[in-house]
C-alpha cells in the first residue's frame, strides 16, 4: 500500500475503402491540417490488397467521436467482459496522456499519487518512473539493442539515449486516482513497445519494469488478474526506429517482434487488454510518423490480437476518429478528441 497516497473489422481499411472526395468534404472546415493526412492515406489505394477483410473478429471495433459512448458498438462490444472492474491501466505516450488528463472521472476520488515538486525536480517525472515503481536503477545503464546491421532497435531515440534512466517524452508523469473502495485508473508512461529508458536492478526494459510494478500492485491489492482491464497503445515514438533501418519492412519486422514481446509482458498480469490504434498525423515536415505505415502497423497489431490473445484482448480503431479530430500538432488534438474516447472508457468503470 502507500501510506496514505492512495492504492498506488469488421471493417475494411478504412483509407482504402472511403473515398478522397468524400474524405475532403467532411473536413473542409479545417482542411488544411489534414489535407497531408489525406494525401498519404489515398495513396495507399495502389497497394496490394490487405487481410483485413480476415480480421473481422469479434474482438474489433471501431471508435466514433459521439457523447452517448454507452450506444457505440465499442461499448456494447466491451461492457459483457470489462465493465465495473476495480483496475485500470493506461500504458502509453504522451497521447495517453493527453486522454488521462481529458477524462471525467466515473467515481469520487478519495486518494491520488501524483507528481510533486521537491527541490525544484518533479517527483515520477521523465528521469525519476523507477522511483514511483519502487525499484532501483540498474548498476549500469545497458544501451538499446540493435540488430545484425548494427541498427537499433529499442528505444530511447532522443533525450533518453544521452539522459540514461530518462524517458525521451517529457511531462508524462505516472499518476493514479483511486476511490474509498479500492478501485483505480492508473497512468503508465511507456513510449515504445521496447525501449530500455527505465531499467531496473532486476528488470531490462521500461515495459518489464512497468509491469512488474503492476503485478506488485495487484498482489499487494489482493486483486487476482481477472480484476485488470489495461488500456495500451504503443507506434508514434516506434517509428523514431524507422529512419536508421534499412526499409519498410524491416522497420515493421521490428515493431511487431517488440510489440509481441510486450503483449506476452502484459497477459502476465492484466485480464483484459484494450489495444487502441495508433492515430493519423498531419504530416508535418522532418517528423518520421507516415500514415501509411501507421495503417500497416495497425492492421498487423489487429491480426496478432486476433491470432494470439483472441480470449481476452480487443483492438479499438480510431483512426477514422482521428482523421476528423482537431489538431494542435502534428501528432496531438485538442481536447474534445481525447474527451470523447475517455467517455469510452469511463462509461465502463
Amino acid at each position: 500500500m502507500y501510506s496514505g497516497e492512495g492504492i498506488a473489422d469488421g471493417k475494411k481499411q478504412h483509407s482504402r475503402l472511403v473515398s478522397a472526395a468524400a474524405i475532403f468534404i467532411s473536413i473542409t472546415f479545417y482542411s488544411s491540417s489534414i489535407d497531408r493526412t489525406l494525401v498519404a492515406s489515398n495513396n495507399l489505394r495502389n497497394t496490394s490488397s490487405s487481410t483485413y477483410d480476415n480480421l473481422q473478429q469479434p474482438h474489433y471495433c471501431e471508435h466514433f467521436q459521439e457523447d452517448n459512448q454507452t450506444d457505440s458498438k465499442c461499448y456494447k462490444l466491451l461492457f459483457p467482459a470489462v465493465a465495473s472492474k476495480p483496475a485500470w491501466y493506461f500504458l502509453g505516450d504522451s497521447q495517453m496522456n493527453f486522454l488521462i488528463k481529458n477524462m471525467e472521472y466515473p467515481y469520487e476520488i478519495h486518494s491520488t499519487r501524483l507528481p510533486d515538486k521537491v527541490d525544484q525536480q518533479i517527483s515520477w517525472g521523465r528521469c525519476d518512473l523507477l522511483n514511483y515503481y519502487f525499484l532501483e536503477r540498474s548498476v549500469n545503464w545497458t544501451p538499446p539493442a540493435t540488430n545484425d546491421g548494427g541498427s537499433q532497435v529499442q528505444g530511447p531515440t532522443k533525450y533518453g539515449l544521452g539522459k540514461h534512466y530518462c524517458s525521451d517524452a517529457s511531462g508524462t508523469y505516472n499518476r493514479q486516482f483511486a476511490t474509498s473502495s479500492m478501485n483505480f485508473m492508473e497512468y503508465i508512461s511507456v513510449e515504445y513497445a521496447s525501449d530500455v529508458e527505465h531499467q531496473s536492478s532486476i528488470t531490462n526494459t521500461s515495459q518489464e519494469s512497468a509491469v512488474h510494478y503492476m503485478k506488485w500492485q495487484l498482489d499487494n491489492l489482493l486483486m487476482p488478474k481477472d480484476d485488470a482491464v489495461c488500456v495500451v497503445n504503443t507506434g508514434i515514438h516506434d517509428q523514431r526506429l524507422c529512419p536508421g533501418l534499412q526499409n519498410e519492412d524491416t522497420c515493421r519486422d521490428v515493431y511487431v517482434t517488440n510489440v509481441k514481446s510486450y503483449l506476452h509482458l502484459l497477459n502476465s498480469t492484466c485480464g483484459y487488454i484494450l489495444w487502441i490504434s495508433i492515430t493519423s498525423v498531419r504530416g508535418d515536415g522532418r517528423q518520421p510518423q507516415l500514415n501509411s505505415r501507421s495503417i500497416d502497423w495497425n492492421e498487423r497489431i489487429n491480426e496478432t490480437l486476433a491470432s494470439e490473445y483472441l480470449s481476452n484482448s480487443y483492438f479499438i480503431d480510431v483512426w477514422n476518429a482521428s482523421l476528423h479530430g482537431i489538431r494542435n500538432s502534428n501528432i496531438h488534438f485538442e481536447p474534445p478528441y481525447y474527451q470523447l474516447l475517455g467517455k469510452l472508457f469511463t462509461s465502463l468503470m
